[in-house]
């Protein structure tokens, strides 16, 4: 296998610069930002010394759901990491439910756990929790996702606006006339929602041939990407839709499926996060490219990151985790995120 060219994010000197911001590239933003990171020089917040000599660090963390892939890959680097490290974590489903998160939150505050990493379902909802924890002294990582309120030590993950760059690109190199784009959203108000959003929009407005037609979310839900695929086919038939993109692979896997029962073998479609099943799917001509990223590595980087702040260490903002951009061309240079179960 070649060796990776890590893709590196467009006009990092201005993220770089941004990067203490709450939220950043929001629905209707530039997208031209990195991933949000919380205001932060990574110093140890005052009133939290550095714990005892000795001491077995106990960590809280919260991830949105046990029942995806993903975030079991997540899970995996999380749990291997800290116990590698002699670290207690208790990592809790979030039952792709906010308030489940909430509540986790709240139990890690009267527990006092050293430290709380966080991967958000939504971004606004998740903001008191994190005030909370600011208030008790308990230090803050989010990974993957990122929330809109209170302080984080630093984002751990994929630069998601830079992610729906690559998803344009793909579109341009695959459709240099332009086209049509059907937008498969994620969870409305997840950053990975408003950021991948955000990059693609940043790409086709420099190129008035494309034209997004129409944004339907499906909850990062296969199911439901399969429902709403089969209605977008009824409302553009043959010739007035040319692309469908996702915002994850449940999407763009569902459309293809869908595409091929259909006959609509016109359609390109992209993807975003690179599970064996897409790469299938792109060698055997049903997509045309996905963006990778690796969930297990930022489950890694984020306990590594929460660890080398309690330690009183300096912990850069944002940690960007790399994507890269899989097509028929360069797919041999890859290897999936995860093997599908499904």
């Amino acid at each position: 296998m070649k060796k990776r060219v890590e893709v590196r994010t467009e006009r990092w000197t201005l993220a770089l610069a941004v990067a203490g911001a709450v939220l950043l590239a929001g629905c209707g933003g530039s997208g031209s930002e990195a991933p949000p990171a919380a205001s932060s020089d990574g110093a140890p917040p005052a009133g939290a010394p550095p714990p005892a000599a000795g001491k077995k660090l106990s960590l809280g963390c919260t991830i949105p759901t046990f029942g995806h892939p993903f975030f079991v890959a997540m899970k995996k680097g999380l749990d291997e990491e800290a116990a590698a490290a002699g670290a207690t974590l208790n990592v809790v489903d979030g039952k792709d439910d906010s308030q489940t998160q909430l509540t986790a939150i709240d139990n890690f505050i009267v527990q006092k756990v050293d430290a709380i990493i966080l991967c958000p379902t939504e971004t606004e909802t998740l903001g008191p929790g994190v005030e909370k924890a600011n208030k008790a002294g308990i230090p803050v990582i989010t990974v993957n996702r990122t929330v809109s309120r209170g302080t984080a030590v630093t984002y751990v993950g994929a630069d998601d606006t830079e992610g729906g760059r690559l998803q344009g690109r793909a579109l341009i190199d695959a459709l240099p006339k332009g086209g049509k784009i059907l937008l498969l959203q994620g969870v409305i108000g997840s950053s990975p929602q408003r950021n991948r959003e955000a990059g693609l929009e940043e790409v086709l407005k420099d190129h008035p041939e494309f034209k997004i037609v129409q944004k339907v979310p499906y909850n990062f839900q296969r199911v439901q990407a399969v429902s709403k695929m089969e209605t977008a086919l009824l409302q553009f038939p043959k010739g007035q839709l040319d692309a469908v993109v996702a915002q994850s692979d449940d999407g763009s896997l569902a459309a293809a499926d869908v595409c091929t029962q259909k006959g609509r073998t016109d359609l390109i479609i992209v993807g975003f996060n690179g599970e064996s099943d897409a790469f299938d799917s792109i060698n055997a001509g049903k997509m045309h490219a996905t963006v990778l990223q690796d969930a297990e590595t930022q489950g890694r980087e984020a306990v590594k990151a929460t660890l080398k702040h309690l330690k009183g260490e300096k912990v850069e903002n944002p940690q960007i985790t790399p994507l890269y951009s899989v097509t028929k061309k360069n797919i041999a240079e890859h290897k999936p995120a995860w093997q599908s179960t499904r």
